[in-house]
């Protein structure tokens, strides 16, 4: 079956066009033995030069080996969400591994859609490429552009596992120190994020263990990094974000309700640490929170406490910013009692 849109020929009951993505009308499928590949949206078998699903009109993603924009071969899919997946991907100029990220949305999406998505993607690609120079946020190499109708952002790999992965494989939670070490080095990224100019915060919206990477192999010595920027926003400091985006567990409750501040990240690393030091999982059990201690009792009672006070609806008995909360928790680690929060007009602070 000829596309009216491009001419490619089709198989007849193909509904949409391999090479694309125009709808066809559906046929009858003739017998194949060209090599296939399946859709990872509606399991459908497509040939293996298909770039559009011919079943679901959704964009396929590149196969291993592929040399894609003349310079990165395709090893393998590291991970797709509702807006994007990535790849692992060879760099033949730099020599190099990197993680190579595009933008996916039905083909047969509304304008209003695709412009939404766009938006997002463009969205994650430039508030990381702001941050480059931040060991906490992986580094964008390429900037975001289109290739063959893909869009896409070319960043730096690290090989360790994210949190959550960490996790399953240790089966058992975390060293409270090694918790806290973590907690510290994401307040430190976070008192930069929230205090980006003088006037304007970037809230990161996303903050859970499947966006903390580890930057090695080993649980016990690796630092991290904050990945996942794509419903990062700037917001001028005293204003909230009116979107109520996040993942359920940690995401904080007026997040959800399109409230979000500098506050709600506080509170998704409270959600991290208490996943982290108990194993159990926020998003899967919902709030509230069990204490921690109780949870587990190598936790002390002090961290415990710490994560309680982080964990409560009202924003305003939260820490009062991130580097009141990497204070409290240095002060706890040194075996002093972490303060009650109170409310701080200084930079970053938020204003629920």
């Amino acid at each position: 079956m000829g596309c009216p849109q491009c001419g490619t020929d089709n198989e007849d009951a193909a509904r949409f066009c391999h090479a694309c993505g125009a709808e066809l009308q559906a046929g009858v499928a003739p017998g194949s033995s060209q090599p296939r590949v399946n859709c990872p949206y509606c399991d459908a078998s497509n040939p293996q030069v298909a770039k559009f699903c011919n079943t679901c009109g959704q964009l396929l993603p590149l196969l291993p080996s592929t040399i894609f924009a003349s310079r990165y071969r395709i090893e393998r899919l590291l991970g797709q969400g509702g807006m994007g997946r990535t790849y692992l991907v060879y760099d033949l100029q730099a020599k190099e591994q990197r993680v190579l990220k595009e933008m996916i949305s039905e083909i047969n999406a509304s304008i209003q859609d695709r412009e939404y998505y766009e938006s997002y993607f463009h969205n994650e690609a430039e508030v990381q490429d702001r941050l480059r120079t931040l060991r906490a946020v992986p580094t964008v190499l390429e900037p975001e552009r289109e290739q063959d109708g893909r869009r896409f952002f070319v960043m730096e790999y690290m090989p360790g596992d994210d949190l959550a992965t960490a996790m399953q494989k240790r089966g058992r939670p975390f060293a409270p120190g090694r918790v806290v070490g973590w907690a510290l080095e994401l307040c430190d990224l976070l008192d930069y994020l929230h205090t980006y100019t003088p006037g304007v915060a970037i809230i990161h919206r996303d903050i859970s263990p499947d966006n903390i990477k580890l930057r090695g192999n080993d649980p016990d010595s690796s630092d991290i990094a904050l990945l996942d920027f794509g419903i990062a926003r700037l917001a001028p400091r005293g204003h909230h974000l009116t979107q109520g985006l996040g993942k359920p567990g940690y995401a904080a409750p007026e997040q959800l309700r399109g409230r979000a501040t500098p506050l709600s990240d506080l509170y998704s690393v409270a959600a991290m640490m208490h996943f982290l030091l108990t194993g159990r999982d926020p998003n899967v059990n919902p709030p509230p929170f069990p204490p921690a201690s109780e949870l587990n009792p190598r936790v002390p009672q002090w961290l415990s406490d710490f994560v309680a006070l982080n964990l409560r609806e009202d924003p305003n008995q939260r820490s009062p910013s991130a580097a009141a909360l990497r204070d409290a928790l240095e002060r706890g680690r040194a075996g002093h009692a972490a303060p009650c929060p109170h409310r701080d007009p200084s930079p970053g602070s938020g204003d629920p």
